[in-house]
């Protein structure tokens, strides 16, 4: 028994004497540029990366480990030529040591300014600052940061962010758990995510967002801008050109945009304002807002609310099991609805309502001659007319009343059917309801 507790307690002090232990190299090599991609792999330990004046690849690189005989075992291998430079970490195929062990391999690495690069890595961060050629960098559970670079340049990552800033080429960066921020790029923009967000600042060109779990920023984009998100909310704004905006289960915030908006989403609000051009959106189970929209406007939807107002064209909206709200309407106003009241004013061209059981309320025409055609069912209908205006009036309900509140010249009437002149007639103006009212009143 004795004996056992004295092995036990040897082998104890043994691994605390292992742990103990402290293993450093460093590694120094420059090696002649003569074309062709310079490729680094490393595994364990951060890539720093930068370029210079000259025609070599300096290499620096220092080598840790918590155990002599693995850091020993760890090797850095290199090879030049015309078709490039390979610098890679080689790791030993057995680690047969038992018990928590630490190693690093940290790289610094300088290369010339026409060289393009592939880099690789493995549990530890990429930074690369002032790259000018074409160039790729994969990383797993670290970070990836890249910093002033030209050139088109390709950025992929898991469990560990994406970080670009002042690029004057194109950009493209994928990544999965983990955040991408981008911001001042001159180029082109290509962003795709899962379970991180996307955050894009000053772009120059065009921006691709697509993206899964995570939320989406667009901002201050000198071209078009394309988003496709699910599960995370997405806001974009000051876009010169065009948006197209799709997202399911996440709310949709879009302002300031230059020219025209598709934007399609579902269980949240999309809620658009300032926008440039002619507007188109589909949204279900959430409300849509639209505010200050210099073209005209299409909206299909069901099971929520709309809400228009500022619109300096005209609108046409579809929605199942929803109200309808628009004011201040430059060109015509469409509506075909079910469920849910409409409420209309301000709207200078023709207006159509066909709705089943929701009422219908119009005010405000401000048109010099405003067709009017309004149809429901199982609710009200109510109009007010300019007093200046000449109207021929045809109403008719089922189970319901029909009543005008302003001087009409009565040619036919009935308890279902009324048809007159309004100031002597003129523009057309249909009404026609069954189980409710009908009441024309002046304004």
């Amino acid at each position: 028994m004795k004996a056992a507790k004295f092995a036990i307690a040897f082998a104890l002090i043994a691994a605390v004497t292992h742990a103990d232990e402290r293993y450093e190299q460093n590694f120094n090599r420059t090696l002649a540029y003569r074309g062709g991609r310079v490729t680094i792999e490393n595994r364990f330990g951060p890539i720093d990366i930068r370029t210079g004046s000259g025609r070599n690849v300096i290499v620096r690189a220092t080598i840790r480990s918590s155990d002599a005989e693995l850091g020993k075992n760890i090797r850095i291998e290199t090879s030049d030529g015309p078709g490039g430079i390979s610098i890679k970490t080689v790791m030993p195929s057995v680690i047969s040591r038992h018990g928590h062990l630490s190693f690093s391999i940290d790289y610094d690495v300088v290369v010339p300014d026409e060289a393009p690069l592939y880099v690789s890595n493995h549990f530890g961060e990429i930074n690369a600052a002032g790259i000018r050629a074409a160039s790729e960098f994969v990383n797993r559970q670290g970070s990836i940061s890249l910093r002033d670079s030209a050139g088109r340049q390709r950025l992929e990552n898991s469990f560990g962010s994406i970080t670009i800033d002042h690029a004057t080429g194109s950009v493209e960066a994928t990544n999965t758990n983990g955040s991408i921020t981008a911001s001042r790029i001159d180029g082109k923009l290509a962003a795709t995510n899962r379970f991180g967000s996307v955050t894009v600042d000053g772009v120059k060109g065009d921006v691709s967002a697509t993206n899964a779990n995570g939320s989406v920023e667009v901002r201050d984009v000198g071209g078009d801008a394309a988003v496709t998100n699910a599960f995370g909310g997405t806001r974009v704004s000051h876009v010169t050109r065009n948006i197209a905006v799709t997202s399911n289960n996440g709310r949709i915030d879009a302002h300031n945009i230059g020219g025209s908006a598709t934007v399609s989403g579902s269980f949240d609000t999309i809620d658009l304002k300032d926008i440039g051009g002619p507007t188109s959106v589909s949204n279900g189970n959430g409300a849509v807002n639209l505010a200050d929209i210099r073209g005209n406007v299409n909206v299909a939807t069901r099971f929520g609310p709309v809400r228009a107002e500022r619109i300096r064209g005209s609108i046409n909206v579809v929605n199942q099991n929803g109200s309808v709200t628009a004011s201040d309407v430059a060109g015509n106003a469409t509506v075909r609805g079910s469920f849910g009241s409409v409420f209309l004013k301000g709207v200078d061209g023709a207006v159509d309502v066909q709705n089943q059981n929701g009422g219908i309320a119009v005010a405000g025409l401000r048109g010099t001659c405003n067709a009017v055609n309004l149809r429901t069912s199982f609710a009200s209908i109510k109009v007010a007319v300019p007093r200046s205006v000449g109207y021929n009036v045809e109403a008719r309900t089922t189970f319901g009343s029909i009543n005008a509140d302003i001087p009409l010249s009565v040619t036919r009437r009935s308890d279902e059917t009324l048809n007159g002149t309004i100031n002597g007639g003129g523009c057309r103006m249909e009404l026609v309801n069954s189980n409710g009212s009908v009441t024309i009143a002046g304004e």
